[in-house]
């Protein structure tokens, strides 16, 4: 294993720590509501490199502990040793340290053997013949006790392991709920699995392998977690440092990560289960390829860097096509896309394949070394993004495409690995500056690399920036600390409107990064497909009652206007009701957005579920720091605020500076109302001065938010502006051009009580309406229906 001399023979967290181990196990103990007398018990399901070595760890941490937890491993049955052997084999191993030692550090003869060494109990149930682990070559010995009989393995599980590759996940999982039907509790799983499925009926969607194990067991997604990380098995075992995320529902993923994490092994906690899971995928794919290119060329540094460059890009441009948010892949991707590329099973197999080591007839699971999940990645990614559906606007041709035409480096280890019609040194083609032809029956389609990755390149730079900082916590200024961006309304109560298609394209060319829709609209949908747009998707408010009080309702409603889109749709947030607080409607606010997050997690998706106020819902705004909710508001806004803090989702608040300046210009400044930059301070309070009328009313939102037990909520402005027109008190095109540029240019520096914190904020509206109220009402427009502006706004401004 590696080159270490030997590995640390005793837990780095030890039994020297033993009271926080035990202190850690406890309080896991308590949450699953186990009984004093009845030990916890972890299962591991595949004894794979992987899945080994994290329950290794476990035993490893908590194994002195046998009277709380127990710790077992199951396997598929193998050749067994017979009793007199074992008998003879511990007691040569028990008299020679050096031995142990070697099948330790060598994991050559054994895959477990049932010995001491130290404080380090290693158990065993095979002997190979040749010499070698069934799976792994270099699969650690584990301190494990191994069963053969799954039943028996998994059937008063509390926590469960998954192990397997995601090709087999779904069948043994199958079995597994057999033997689970009449159990009262679901246990928890945790998932090591990375590979993927694409499901393409009745609409192309990622099939992940805790959506496999939800679906064949029955267990609820929010009992079911994933962790991964930049890791090798055999390196973690040895205790070098490591990371790792676990991530999943909060309920379980905070408490996990703390009984997880040991100091040679850290784990993080992030509640976005399922684009983690795509992202693990991912990197498997465009290792083979760093394998083929690295043996080809001789393990040039320069092919490898040019390699690493251009599969980022298409590794960020399928992230941002495919996921809500892809700015949290961050780290994450950047980080287990160099791991696995220098050194995994998937690069190692690249190689293999380019030097004609193995051959593409010898399938995808090779004895020593397993399942090569990248091969079956390849396909789901390649028909996934095949989709018509799916089409994206090709940046050069000036037509739509499916979006897998952008990436050059799939579509050549498609055709390598999956139809087999191209050598493996092809893969070179695809980073070199070539024309390749692509032929289909009478077709010939001839793509220029060099200007496509180029595009891919640019289009992709301002991402990739965006990753990068984010990776490395980098402090370049307020303004890039969070902010997702600028935002606009898209509003419809008109009927001379451009169809959404072209909606959509003006909004890519203005820079706008973000949408607010009143109300779901498939065909607006439709056009977003791909766009990379975040959506945040609103209820209608006369929905509200019945999404309340019916589930199923509920239901059909994300089955009809998110799960169809999914993955191609980047949804921010689903919006329940827009200004009902107070009122009739306001009792039904809660309760639909609990049946609506309810139905998202039914679904396998986690779109955060939040609902839009009014400042009328405040009782007092002046000063900032008073700020509290009315009488009439409270009773509705206080659950909400808290439901919010629980998940860590913002509260959406429509924010007019207009309408409190129109209301009585004679005493509110204009430049104060305005957000100009050389206004002066117009309220004081206790000691903090405020210069515009955005931050003071912000500022007095978050400050009855917080005094409702909401510290730490954030505040999105879900709408904002400023009228060019319509008669009102200071309606003017030069008065809105300077409000919603200097907005633009302000949110990303935060509010005096919230400073730094970008404030994720969204324009009202995109259009003029026509057929919204006569006056300011119909002109809050950035644009005229016929796409001209009514004055100009630079969206680019928003991270200057």
């Amino acid at each position: 294993m590696g080159g270490a001399e030997e590995a640390p023979l005793v837990a780095a967290n030890g039994h020297a720590n033993g009271a926080a181990v035990e202190e850690k196990l406890d309080e896991l103990r308590r949450l699953l509501g186990k009984a004093d007398g009845d030990p916890l018990r972890i299962v591991g399901v595949g004894a794979g490199a992987w899945g080994s070595v994290f329950c290794a760890l476990l035993q490893d941490a908590y194994g002195h502990l046998r009277d709380k937890v127990q710790v077992r491993i199951w396997r598929r049955p193998g050749r067994a040793v017979d009793r007199a052997t074992a008998e003879h084999l511990f007691e040569v191993i028990n008299a020679r340290e050096d031995v142990l030692r070697r099948l330790i550090r060598r994991c050559a003869y054994l895959k477990y053997v049932e010995a001491r060494l130290g404080d380090r109990t290693v158990y065993a149930d095979e002997i190979l013949k040749d010499g070698f682990c069934l799976n792994m070559i270099d699969t650690p010995l584990c301190p494990l006790k191994v069963v053969t009989n799954l039943q028996e393995a998994v059937w008063d599980a509390d926590i469960v392991i998954n192990g397997l590759p995601s090709t087999e996940t779904r069948d043994v999982f199958g079995e597994i709920w057999r033997y689970w039907k009449e159990r009262i509790t679901a246990p928890i799983i945790i998932s090591l699995a990375k590979g993927i499925e694409a499901s393409l009926d009745p609409l192309p969607r990622i099939i992940t392998p805790t959506q496999m194990i939800s679906k064949a067991t029955g267990v609820p997604l929010e009992n079911i977690l994933y962790l991964g990380g930049p890791n090798i098995a055999s390196e973690i075992y040895n205790k070098e440092y490591a990371n790792a995320r676990i991530c999943g529902a909060d309920k379980w993923r905070k408490p996990l990560a703390k009984f997880l994490r040991q100091p040679h092994f850290i784990v993080w906690d992030n509640s976005d289960l399922i684009t983690h899971e795509v992202m693990g995928g991912l990197k498997n794919v465009y290792a083979i390829g760093a394998g083929m290119v690295a043996a080809l060329t001789n393990e040039s540094a320069t092919s490898k860097s040019v390699y690493f460059a251009l599969c980022t890009s298409e590794m960020i441009y399928i992230t941002h096509l495919l996921e809500e948010e892809p700015e949290k892949l961050a780290g994450p991707l950047l980080a287990d896309t160099y791991v696995t590329l220098l050194k995994g099973r998937n690069a190692w197999y690249g190689q293999k394949l380019a030097t004609g080591e193995l051959t593409l007839e010898m399938g995808d699971s090779i004895k020593g070394k397993g399942t090569i999940q990248g091969v079956s990645a390849v396909n789901a990614f390649y028909e996934l993004l095949s989709q018509d559906s799916l089409s994206v606007m090709h940046p050069e041709a000036n037509k739509s495409v499916a979006p897998v035409e952008m990436c050059p480096i799939l579509k050549a280890l498609y055709k390598i690995l999956i139809k087999r019609e191209l050598p493996p040194d092809s893969i070179l083609q695809a980073i070199r500056d070539e024309t390749i032809e692509h032929h289909s029956g009478e077709e010939k389609d001839e793509v220029n690399l060099r200007s496509l990755r180029l595009l891919l390149l640019l289009h992709n730079i301002g991402k990739m920036i965006a990753f990068w900082v984010s990776a490395f916590g980098l402090l370049l200024c307020s303004s890039l600390s969070g902010v997702e961006g600028i935002g606009v309304n898209y509003g419809m109560i008109a009927d001379n409107l451009p169809s959404p298609d072209k909606v959509i394209a003006l909004y890519r060319a203005s820079n706008i990064t973000d949408v607010r829709l009143f109300h779901p609209d498939t065909t607006v949908l439709g056009a977003l497909r791909g766009s990379g747009i975040g959506v945040v998707l609103g209820t209608l408010n006369e929905d509200l009652a019945r999404l309340a009080s019916d589930t199923s309702f509920a239901a059909s409603w994300v089955q009809s206007y998110v799960q169809p889109f999914a993955g191609a749709v980047r949804f921010r947030y689903i919006n329940a009701g827009n200004e009902v607080i107070p009122g009739d409607d306001a009792s039904s606010v809660l309760p639909a957005m609990k049946n609506l997050e309810a139905a998202l997690r039914a679904a396998g998706l986690t779109v955060p579920v939040t609902t839009a106020v009014a400042t009328s819902v405040l009782g007092s705004s002046y000063p900032p720091s008073q700020g509290e909710f009315s009488e009439a508001a409270l009773p509705t806004v206080a659950p909400i605020v808290s439901y919010l803090s629980s998940s860590g989702t913002p509260l959406l608040v429509n924010v007019y500076p207009y309408f409190a300046y129109s209301a009585d210009p004679s005493s509110v400044p204009l430049d104060y109302a305005l957000l100009s930059p050389s206004a002066s301070a117009a309220v004081t309070d206790g000691g903090v001065a405020y210069t515009n009328m955005f931050d003071a009313i912000l500022d007095a939102v978050h400050a009855a938010v917080e005094k409702t037990g909401g510290q730490g909520l954030e505040v999105v402005v879900s709408e904002t502006g400023w009228p060019s027109g319509g008669g009102g008190a200071g309606a003017s095109v030069e008065n809105a051009a300077a409000y919603n540029n200097n907005l633009v240019r302000h949110v990303g520096r935060g509010t005096p009580r919230r400073p730094g914190k970008a404030v994720e904020t969204y324009i009202f509206a995109m259009f003029n309406e026509n057929q919204k109220p006569e006056g300011v009402e119909q002109n809050f427009g950035l644009f005229q229906p016929d796409m001209s502006e009514v004055y100009h706004v630079d969206f680019s401004a928003a991270s200057s």
